[in-house]
């Protein structure tokens, strides 16, 4: 629950960012020529997707989820994880990760050893995302 409130507050910030420069007519340039990659910072960010393997029984899902949230907090205790939580409605897409990490490489790595991937209830996507440094600071 304290993560999605943590993605809440972050998407909000966001968007009243946005708002107040579309107000004050100090909106980024044109997209041609606009990107600076010496500007950016690269992050990955990660859909998890419902797995082929969703058959266990109430107490194995259970366990899963927990080695789960326990392989979420390593991964955050590493510095790793920006940020991570659940998505709804219940569909195909069941959570993101954001993740800062030198490569897709090591992103892989450290989601496989998710027991959810392992098990075959969730599947990852892994997509390289940036954003300016400095304006939106995770840690």
């Amino acid at each position: 629950m304290i993560r999605i409130m943590m993605l809440s507050a972050v998407l909000l910030a966001v968007f009243c960012y946005a708002a107040d420069q579309l107000a004050a007519k100090e909106y980024l340039p044109p997209l041609a020529g606009a990107y600076e990659p010496a500007a950016m910072k690269q992050y990955w960010l990660v859909l998890l997707k419902r797995g082929t393997n969703r058959t266990q029984d109430s107490a194995a899902a259970a366990k899963i989820q927990e080695a789960h949230m326990r392989n979420i907090n390593s991964m955050a205790q590493r510095g790793a994880l920006v940020m991570a939580g659940p998505i709804g409605p219940d569909d195909d897409l069941r959570g993101i990760f954001i993740i800062d990490a030198p490569d897709s490489a090591t992103v892989s790595q450290m989601v496989q050893q998710d027991s959810a991937v392992i098990t075959g209830r969730l599947r990852m996507e892994i997509y390289p995302w940036w954003t300016e440094k400095g304006v939106y600071t995770f840690k």
